[in-house]
């Protein structure tokens, strides 16, 4: 055990004694149990096996369950492979073996790349593959409506072209397709926009009215159909994108205000685009400011390896009020190449603090965090393999598609161990 440390201390940059000094203890846990300073946690909140991948495999009828969300007393996520956004996060399609396009991101292997080619799950990223590319079935919204109509507008046929007045011309911008909803189908139509005869700006102004949107497709509903503002509309006009990636996430939702959460994960090479994750967030119970819930997202292995040349971790941040001790906070992995080898990314939430970990040991400048929690145990737990576009933050140089694909995500376990009263 006292060589395991070194080699941990060695990793994390720092002597046992140094890297002690900076959290209340390091820890020491198995696949039951686990003993924070001298109290017993236990690994059971999970059901048993579903997240012990080299052992058991991927349950595919715990992380595959068709997603369910409710909102009251607070809000819950079933298991399932798509995350609280749907199926998209940055330029991801999140696919599984259910969504009938024949491509399935996960499966359970040895991994040959490592020491000792142990048993893990295995998440792939990879560009979209041609035969689904502009399928309709990985159509992503963006989440918010970029405007709503002021006026009556018909659904055109198939191919054609509608105009329509909206109440923000700017928007969106021209070339971006758009689409609208309305009562009891997700989406009526997609097409290409032109704003008005004046190309919206890089900062959204310059659109006007009105909107012509041309290569209609109809996706619900019917050619014909009067959309009127205020009656059937639901939604207004959203962005649409046809993603670039194809990859992998597993989640679901946790009654856990405080705890270890632990996975041992091996993360693929700093390649632009590439942000591989492993986080909890909040799901409801939390105040909100400005009518937006105040979030607290503990980024427990959360990679920005983009063609700066970054190899950085975040850890924690409270959405809508950044405080600045419990602001996001980046740090660079400690050993600066963990696709080497496997590591355990872990955080430990208590009513004292939040503190994260490397191998069991306190990682500098990242503990003794203030609890974010703000009294609410509903967390949102996520294994995502994130890809976004060119030129995007991860990508700002356009280079990613001269990554050597497909890239891999390696998870052996993850653990979630709930304090108790006993002692260790």
């Amino acid at each position: 055990m006292a060589s395991l440390l070194v080699v941990a201390a060695a990793i994390a940059g720092g002597t046992v004694s140094q890297l002690s000094a900076q959290a209340p203890t390091t820890l020491k846990y198995d696949a039951s149990t686990a003993c924070v300073a001298h109290a017993q946690y236990t690994n059971d909140v999970l059901p048993p096996g579903v997240g012990e991948f080299g052992a058991h495999g991927l349950n595919r009828a715990f992380w595959g369950a068709k997603k369910s969300r409710s909102l009251a007393p607070v809000a819950s996520w079933g298991p399932g492979f798509m995350t609280s956004w749907g199926r998209h996060q940055y330029d991801t399609y999140f696919g599984d073996s259910s969504d009938g396009l024949g491509y399935d991101p996960f499966s359970v292997m040895a991994d040959t790349a490592a020491p000792g080619a142990p048993n893990a799950l295995r998440i792939t990223a990879m560009p979209l593959p041609a035969p689904i590319a502009r399928s309709w079935a990985v159509l992503a919204n963006d989440q918010w409506p970029v405007a709503k109509p002021t006026a009556p507008f018909v659904v055109p046929p198939e191919g054609g072209t509608v105009t329509a007045y909206v109440d923000n011309p700017n928007g969106a911008h021209d070339d971006w397709t758009v689409g609208i909803g309305y009562a009891g189908a997700r989406v009526a139509f997609v097409g290409t926009l032109k704003s008005g005869g004046a190309l919206p700006s890089a900062d959204g102004t310059g659109g006007a009215n009105p909107w012509t949107i041309t290569n209609v497709h109809v996706i619900t509903g019917a050619s014909g159909t009067t959309i009127r503002p205020g009656g059937n509309d639901t939604g207004g006009f959203r962005a649409y994108n046809f993603p670039a990636y194809y990859s992998g996430v597993l989640d679901t939702n946790v009654t856990q205000q405080y705890g270890l959460f632990v996975a041992r994960l091996r993360l693929p090479p700093y390649l632009p685009a590439l942000s591989p994750a492993f986080w909890t967030l909040e799901t409801g119970g939390v105040p909100r400011i400005n009518g937006e819930l105040n979030r607290d997202e503990l980024d427990i292995a959360e990679m920005f390896a983009n063609s700066v040349g970054n190899s950085l971790n975040a850890n924690q941040i409270l959405w809508q009020q950044r405080k600045a001790a419990q602001g996001k906070g980046i740090y660079p992995f400690p050993d600066g190449r963990p696709q080497t080898d496997y590591h355990d990314y872990a955080v430990l939430v208590t009513p004292q603090a939040t503190s994260f970990f490397l191998d069991g040991l306190p990682i500098h400048g990242n503990v003794n965090i203030p609890d974010g929690t703000q009294g609410s145990p509903d967390k949102e737990l996520m294994l995502m393999f994130q890809v976004d576009h060119p030129g995007s933050w991860l990508d700002p140089k356009g280079v990613a598609a001269s990554n050597p694909w497909p890239q891999y995500f390696w998870a052996q376990w993850i653990r979630i161990y709930r304090p108790t009263s006993a002692s260790c």
